[in-house]
């Protein structure tokens, strides 16, 4: 089939992976991808500029022969649609996560544009029904991991810390991501004495940079916590800026912590997993499709009503997000430190499972299958 993708390239949102990682396993199976980036192919892992300007010249010639796609996909919110695709592509679909209850009511005209709606779990499916998105063209097609990027036999990356075990955090600084409340239980349950360490991978803004509305300034949540614990503060590295190998981030550490009030996928649940580091998360999102009590170590959770921060696309003041207890998931960090070995002994049976299970080639196939299910491609 020819495939065509004009959406988000370069790789600093998960936005950018998903659909890098998924065109490239429908070329891996034969199928020709042409991916146009709307910003760029700096930090791909499969596309550059030279790639780029190819697939704008198949673009072109494809018009020129009115030869259409097969498939037109992209990674974007609906409000984008009408810029994202090809009139005359045979099949066009749409990949988007959303994480807060209501969605802008604004969004179900441009439903009829499209043929389905791909969301990447369950949980996201049911709210894109509820906002009302048609529910015959709702189709969840879970999102994958390389295994052959992420795996347990990665050469380590060195740390700058001598601390013994290592809790690992990859997340932007979303407020839904909240880092806030994992720094405050962190803090809360260890000292530095501890022979422990919280490796953060995220950003932390310099005074000049403009934050987003949705990003959270952690400066001042450190400075908080340094008054407050002083000497006895546990230790807490940051790093930031782009690795080439992630997955050598995750095998240098011993478990996984991130207490997002809402997840559409999760996918650094998903690599962590991967990578054999046990997961802590909360017990609420769309990582509820991969994570259960036998392969990770869920908190409590219930909801809560969303702030204005957590709402990206537009603010509605009754929408809600999960609520992870903090107090048991700061129980699960305490025990995953003082068992870890045996924790992971147990879960690691059923994290290989479930990785094998959640690949990109899964994930193609069921692009491929919803197309043929048209009736308009071969």
């Amino acid at each position: 089939m020819k495939i065509r993708s004009y959406t988000w390239g370069r790789a600093d949102l998960s936005w950018s992976v998903v659909m890098e990682e998924l065109l490239h396993a429908s070329e891996q199976m034969g199928h020709k991808v042409a991916f146009i980036s709307t910003n760029g192919t700096e930090g791909m892992r499969h596309w550059d500029d030279k790639r780029l300007m190819q697939a704008l010249m198949e673009e072109r010639e494809s018009k020129r022969n009115k030869d259409p796609y097969d498939i037109d996909i992209t990674f974007t919110v609906p409000q984008n649609f009408p810029q994202r695709f090809l009139l005359a592509s045979k099949v066009k679909m749409a990949i988007y996560d959303y994480e807060s209850s209501i969605m802008p009511s604004s969004w179900t005209q441009y439903y009829k544009l499209i043929d389905y709606v791909l969301p990447a779990t369950n949980y996201v499916a049911d709210m894109f029904i509820r906002n009302g998105c048609p529910k015959h063209k709702v189709r969840v097609v879970p999102h994958g991991v390389d295994t052959n990027e992420f795996n347990p036999n990665k050469k380590p990356l060195s740390l700058p810390t001598s601390k013994k075990f290592k809790f690992l955090c990859v997340a932007a600084p979303h407020y839904r991501k909240q880092l806030d409340k994992l720094l405050r239980v962190y803090c809360e349950r260890f000292t530095s004495s501890d022979d422990v360490s919280l490796i953060l991978k995220t950003k932390i803004f310099k005074n000049k940079e403009v934050m987003k509305a949705f990003e959270m300034d952690l400066r001042p949540v450190l400075v908080g916590l340094s008054n407050k614990y002083g000497k006895k503060m546990p230790e807490i590295k940051f790093i930031q800026g782009y690795l080439t190998d992630m997955a050598q981030l995750y095998t240098a550490c011993d478990a996984f912590a991130l207490m997002s009030c809402s997840e559409g996928f999760g996918v650094p649940y998903l690599e962590a997993l991967a990578c054999n580091l046990p997961v802590i998360a909360p017990g609420h999102g769309g990582q509820l499709d991969f994570l259960n009590e036998q392969n990770s170590l869920l908190s409590k959770a219930g909801v809560r009503m969303a702030r204005a921060q957590e709402q990206y696309w537009g603010y509605a003041p009754e929408a809600v997000v999960g609520d992870p207890d903090e107090e048991h998931f700061g129980d699960l960090m305490v025990q995953m430190y003082k068992d870890g070995d045996s924790i992971k002994e147990k879960l690691i049976p059923h994290m290989e499972k479930t990785v094998s299970e959640f690949t990109w080639a899964k994930a193609a196939a069921k692009v491929i299958d919803l197309a043929r299910e048209t009736g308009r491609v071969a």
